[in-house]
């Protein structure tokens, strides 16, 4: 599996990429990590439980998490090494993360929407 480091840079009023980076961090790493849970948040029903082809079948792709996060962050799993992104933040307008499988463009547009006053530089 490819791993992908992905960029994200904050342009506007001062405090904002701040802001920004608190709404999205994983509590458990801190300021500059993501967790996608806080910008597109999955379901409370739909647990993480083993997906068999019976479990498949009987609930329909669509309402397993692998389907839904595939569809809704555009890969299958959350963001990886939390803690080295949290540790490698300098406090200013850039944080980096890392994924599998891809990147998550359409994810960042709706990160957008949590600071509508801001810009946002996504690579």
């Amino acid at each position: 599996m490819a791993e992908y480091v992905n960029y994200l840079r904050v342009f506007g009023a001062p405090g904002a990429a701040r802001a920004l980076f608190g709404a999205i961090q994983d509590d458990t790493a801190g300021l500059g990590s993501v967790d996608f849970n806080r910008i597109t948040p999955m379901p409370v029903w739909m647990r993480e439980e083993p997906l068999s082809a019976g479990t498949v079948r009987r609930q329909g792709g669509e309402n397993c998490w692998l389907d839904w996060r595939q569809a809704n962050w555009g890969t299958r799993w959350n963001t990886l090494k939390a803690q080295a992104s949290a540790a490698a933040y300098d406090g200013g307008d850039t944080i980096l993360f890392y994924t599998q499988d891809a990147g998550v463009p359409v994810l960042m547009q709706h990160a957008s929407r949590l600071c509508p006053d801001a810009a946002l530089l996504y690579a």
